[in-house]
């Protein structure tokens, strides 16, 4: 399948871009730069840059301070997906916002939380320190990562080992997410 044809193929419903699951294949194996001029990705804290990370690739980074509450992430004009890519987050079921692809998943102790009036947005839990790279906990927004699944390696005392999405975890797991990070 060629660029070109894949992006002509998106269909668009009720502001949501309709894909099914052979084109989710395909975008999650080439990742999200094909998509980069074309469609709306997540805004950034003007305080974050890209930098490489070991183990994961490319992160968020703090270059100056970010005190806490600030907005890490503005998703407000993101481009909407009908199903979970590897570069999105997922806002409802079928409903899921094109991200930047920075935001690293951390368990215990993560940079940034879903704002409890917007979900949409991202802010600062802490004072994020410069150098700190920007994580948020995965599981306070994927229900299922299917096959996207991964062995977190935060290393916390808090840490949830195999990340596979908020379903698959117990009650008393639930429950501590969503007292943590409010919602």
């Amino acid at each position: 399948m060629q660029q070109d044809i894949v992006l002509s193929e998106i269909e668009c419903r009720d502001g949501i871009l309709i894909i099914n699951s052979e084109l989710q294949e395909y975008l999650n194996g080439i990742g999200s730069d094909i998509l980069n001029g074309q469609y709306q990705k997540t805004k950034l804290h003007e305080s974050i840059s890209k930098k490489q990370r070991p183990g994961t690739g490319r992160c968020g980074v703090a270059i100056r301070d970010i005190p806490e509450g600030d907005v890490i992430s503005d998703g407000r004009k993101a481009t909407l997906f009908s199903l979970n890519l590897y570069f999105t987050r997922q806002l409802e079921h079928g409903k899921h916002m094109l991200g930047n692809g920075l935001l690293d998943h951390d368990c215990s102790n993560p940079a940034a939380m879903l704002d409890p009036e917007d979900s949409h947005i991202l802010i600062a839990r802490r004072r994020v320190k410069a150098g700190d790279y920007i994580t948020f906990n995965y599981l306070t927004t994927e229900n299922d990562f299917g096959s996207r699944s991964f062995q977190c390696s935060c290393g916390g005392k808090d840490c949830y080992g195999l990340i596979r999405g908020f379903k698959y975890l117990n009650g008393s797991q639930r429950n501590k997410i969503r007292v943590k990070y409010q919602f």
